[in-house]
């Protein structure tokens, strides 16, 4: 079966000199914050999380939030997602994570990701990978069941954009696609057909977060001859039209 993945997509530090609010509608990354100094506040909906040096939160993707900075704050930051193996996202709500106490962990880690110099990244790594399994999500898929596709995923994730589909992926297990399907979502929870598109999707947004090839080629690459129709599909699945989504990466770089 395949691995827990977590894919880092930037991180970097942040001084504040003056207050500053930031809002970020609909995320498609996870984000950790690790204080030095100073402190903010949090607000998803109705709930409002402080964040300081003593208390951290992974913030969960999709989830629209505003967070105010106090002046003289300074913190570390990483953006990532989490991916189970299913390639679906982990930390996705908010109700899967909670404020925990990461303590020896968040030093070390901001000692080790110092000031972001290029080739240094190995050093952190495995720190954040141990700070993210901190959290410890609940609701978690159990695998087990999921044995039994393994050669079907693996399959999947080796050809997503080059022509599958539910009946493709039935001959190949020498099975209906009806029986297929059911068994798939008996043993993972969810539909054959929206993992697929899903699984698509995931490259989609790899190459366009990885490359500066047009929207257009992207999408020829991975089997959509109408761009429309690959605009909606990826915006079903990722929430952001794709170039809302490379517009979000760019703002990675901004920090927070």
């Amino acid at each position: 079966m395949g691995e827990i993945r977590c894919i880092i997509l930037g991180s970097g530090t942040y001084p504040l000199v003056t207050d500053a609010t930031h809002h970020h509608p609909g995320p498609t990354f996870n984000r950790l914050f690790c204080f030095i100094r100073g402190s903010a506040l949090v607000t998803m909906g109705r709930r409002v999380i402080p964040l300081d040096a003593s208390r951290s939160w992974l913030l969960p993707t999709g989830r629209s939030f505003h967070v105010t900075y106090a002046a003289g704050s300074l913190f570390h930051f990483f953006h990532f997602r989490w991916l189970d193996p299913l390639g679906q996202e982990i930390f996705a709500s908010d109700a899967s994570v909670s404020d925990i106490n990461l303590g020896e962990l968040s030093s070390l880690l901001v000692a080790a990701h110092g000031s972001e110099a290029e080739g240094e990244r190995l050093r952190w790594h495995p720190l954040l990978l141990a700070c993210v399994a901190a959290f410890r999500p609940q609701g978690i898929r159990p695998y087990q069941r999921c044995e039994r596709h393994q050669d079907l995923i693996a399959h999947v994730h080796r050809h997503a954009g080059n022509g599958l589909n539910v009946a493709s992926l039935a001959r190949r297990e020498g099975i209906s696609a009806a029986a297929l399907s059911k068994r798939f979502r008996r043993d993972t929870g969810m539909g054959l057909k929206h993992w697929l598109l899903a699984t698509t999707m995931e490259r989609a947004r790899e190459r366009l977060a990885t490359s500066e090839a047009p929207i257009q080629e992207v999408a020829n690459q991975l089997g959509y001859a109408d761009p429309f129709h690959f605009q909606r599909a990826f915006k079903s699945i990722v929430g952001l039209t794709p170039t809302a989504f490379r517009r979000s990466l760019r703002l990675v770089e901004e920090g927070g």
